[in-house]
């Protein structure tokens, strides 16, 4: 018994041992555990806090600031576009210099940039013709051209839809738009977008999506934080354009290592705020260029002022014609395009004043309706020396604020008629049309106006004076002339007093017209009558190939002193014997599907120019 009690005793003591040993390494095992993971939590800790609240985050946050800024310095250059060769996503090989950008070098940069445009022709309404004469449109007074629109093309009220976008002078709704429309923000209507992926605000979210990895380097802090920081994927970012601002808002998924541990990951937000009036200098261009397009007499150096949108610190000028003077661009249709630049001094961007960019194509200039004027000489005291003076302002409108000539032209029975009288091209160097009236100048005159563009773009109209006398019983009939001239009368002017009076018993000889001696009238006056009378025969194609008959009465003709000039322009050839022709002949470039064309028209032939045309003057 006494040593089953001692082997009890030792099995005891024994189990005891056991126990301890087990708990003491339990012991060592926990410690060793905690001294394991204490460092670990604790590191994870300080990574955490550096990229949410320490140096990490403003080390994030100011890449985000600065990818931001270099999208929007870039958004500003090209008009609202990042193409994707520079960290964008537009395709620049896909688009086309003149339709969709316009080529830009400034003076003392080698750098250049390629200028979307903001304001092209209107192709929205549909009654909007570019087809001269009837440009802008047919027959109206520029005092009418906005009631005529509302009503025509829909845009009676200020809340239509597409009030903003369009005149007769232009549409601006080419435009990259800012917001996408199913983003509800602070953008005005006309700046929203259905085509998300083109509008300024994803553009800048992509830039900022595709280049902000490349700023953010975690691997300059891997020595001390003594961890391996890197993106699990691209950062989502948000940006909302607002007037004063632009807010920018990332969240970017990162995996955080540690050496002989599993990699934590973690999605950290960011968000900062960028000082750019962006949406402001949008309306403010948006505005200018709808105002621009409806408004004769908008100057758009100066008038922008007016916009609603102007604010203090805002700056725009006019670049004319940047493009090139080089060969390969001199005939393009658009060389003459312009780019209208607004800087605001109040947006700094990368150190400097916020600069936005758009081109403008270059536009037709237009001339104000002039109506058919009657002359009536009755009752006034007309001797030869002391003719009446006939004074017409002409009004013209450039959209491009350039410089504009005008022409003087005549067609239809005695077509010639004035045409190379100094006295009208003198005062048409000061926008008037002004002329003496002769009593040699009795008849229905067709004359026209052509007011023509540095460019070579033109507008012109065909319109009447009549000069009458309305107490004289004496003005031939037409009968009379015709019958004259259907007889052969000589070519001198003299003779046709024998021939009315022989064929046509009614006709007055012309003696009694003009209380003169018949050899002085007979030469000047009644074959002037004459021919400005005739209708049925000559149909007044004096500049092309005239009627026999016809041409032997009418070619000597002289109005006012200036002998009648009888050219077939289309007979013409040469550049430079076109233009001396002028304005009886213009040559005429026309942007036809097939290249450009290149031939001399008749004044009174410009009709039927169906392309897109430029008169050259040199």
């Amino acid at each position: 018994m006494g040593e089953n009690t001692k082997k009890n005793k030792k099995a005891q003591i024994t189990l005891f041992v056991i126990l301890g040993l087990v708990l003491l390494i339990i012991f060592f095992l926990l410690i060793t555990l905690k001294q394991c993971t204490q460092p670990r939590t604790k590191n994870t800790r300080i990574v955490l806090y550096e990229l949410e609240a320490g140096s990490l985050k403003n080390y994030v946050t100011s890449c985000i600031r600065q990818t931001a800024m270099d999208g929007i310095e870039k958004i500003g250059e090209n008009g609202g576009v990042i193409y994707d060769f520079q960290g964008g996503t537009i395709p620049f090989t896909h688009k086309n210099l003149g339709k969709d950008y316009l080529n830009y070098t400034p003076p003392g940069l080698e750098k250049t940039y390629f200028v979307s445009y903001g304001l092209k022709e209107n192709t929205f309404c549909k009654n909007v013709t570019y087809k001269t004469p009837d440009y802008p449109y047919p027959a109206t007074p520029f005092s009418k051209l906005n009631t005529i629109y509302s009503q025509e093309c829909g845009f009676g009220t200020s809340d239509h839809p597409h009030a903003a976008f369009y005149g007769f002078f232009g549409q601006n709704n080419v435009m990259t738009k800012l917001c996408y429309l199913t983003k509800d923000s602070g953008c005005e209507g006309f700046a929203k977008g259905r085509e998300i992926g083109l509008t300024i605000q994803r553009q800048l979210e992509d830039y900022i999506t595709n280049n902000l990895p490349v700023c953010v380097n975690f691997s300059v802090f891997t020595n001390r934080m003594n961890a391996n920081i890197t993106p699990e994927e691209k950062p989502f970012v948000e940006v909302s354009i607002l007037p004063s601002e632009i807010i920018i808002f990332v969240r970017y998924p990162l995996r955080i290592s540690f050496e002989n541990q599993k990699p934590v990951t973690r999605t950290l937000d960011y968000q900062t705020t960028v000082k750019v009036r962006l949406g402001l200098i949008y309306n403010f261009i948006y505005d200018v260029l709808s105002l621009d397009s409806k408004r004769t007499g908008f100057d758009i150096t100066k008038d922008y002022l007016s916009s609603f949108y102007y604010n203090d610190g805002l700056e725009l000028r006019k670049i004319n014609n940047p493009m090139p003077a080089s060969n390969s661009y001199y005939f393009a249709p658009f060389y003459y395009d312009d780019i209208i630049e607004v800087k605001d001094r109040k947006s700094l961007v990368n150190g400097r004043p916020f600069l936005f960019r758009v081109a403008i194509q270059n536009r037709k200039p237009a001339l104000d309706l002039i109506n058919n004027i009657t002359v009536d000489l009755s009752n006034k005291d007309m001797p030869r020396d002391k003719p009446v003076i006939i004074s017409i302002p002409l009004n013209s409108f450039d959209p491009d604020d350039n410089p504009v000539t005008y022409f003087f032209l005549s067609q239809g029975p005695g077509t010639g008629w004035r045409e190379n009288d100094s006295e009208i091209t003198r005062n048409l160097e000061r926008g008037v049309l002004r002329f003496h009236i002769k009593k040699y100048d009795y008849g229905e005159h067709e004359v026209g106006i052509l007011v023509l563009d540095d460019s070579g773009l033109f507008d012109y109209q065909w319109f009447n004076i009549n000069v009458e006398d309305s107490n004289s019983n004496s003005l031939p009939m037409p009968a009379c002339v015709e019958n004259c001239i259907i007889h052969g009368c000589s070519s001198y002017a003299k003779d046709s007093c024998s021939c009315a009076k022989q064929h046509v018993n009614n006709c007055q000889p012309p003696d009694k017209l003009f209380a003169q001696p018949p050899a002085h009238d007979c030469e000047h006056a009644w074959c002037t009558v004459a021919a400005n009378q005739c209708k049925s025969e000559c149909q007044g194609e004096f500049k092309s190939d005239p009627n026999s008959l016809c041409w032997k009465c009418v070619s000597p003709i002289v109005h006012s002193g200036d002998l009648e000039k009888h050219i077939d322009c289309f007979e013409i050839m040469d550049k430079e014997v076109c233009i001396k022709n002028m304005p009886d002949c213009f040559w005429v470039r026309e942007n036809s599907t097939n290249g450009f064309v290149e031939s001399c028209y008749n004044d009174t032939s410009l009709s039927l120019v169906t392309h897109p045309a430029y008169i050259i003057v040199n």
